[in-house]
């Protein structure tokens, strides 16, 4: 078979502010963020400064700062 195309940084970026903002909607700020630091392990895997966004999202305790992360690591339009 063929071999997935892999999603740009910017489609990862939409992925993952998609993702947190479901979580948003179901749970109050502070569990969405806590449920949402479990899956950047994954969701960093493919960023080329890896630790770096890694380390960022573990310390965002706020939304707003889930978004800073995401918006200054990947801001690259798709």
């Amino acid at each position: 078979g063929k071999t997935p195309i892999k999603p740009t940084i910017a489609q990862q970026g939409l992925v993952i502010r998609q993702h947190f903002d479901i979580l948003s909607q179901h749970y109050t700020p502070k569990k969405a963020v806590a449920l949402f630091r479990k899956f950047t392990v994954h969701y960093t895997k493919r960023h080329p400064n890896r630790k770096k966004v890694m380390l960022e999202f573990m310390a965002a305790k706020t939304p707003e700062k889930v978004h800073a992360v995401i918006d200054h690591w990947y801001h690259n339009t798709p």
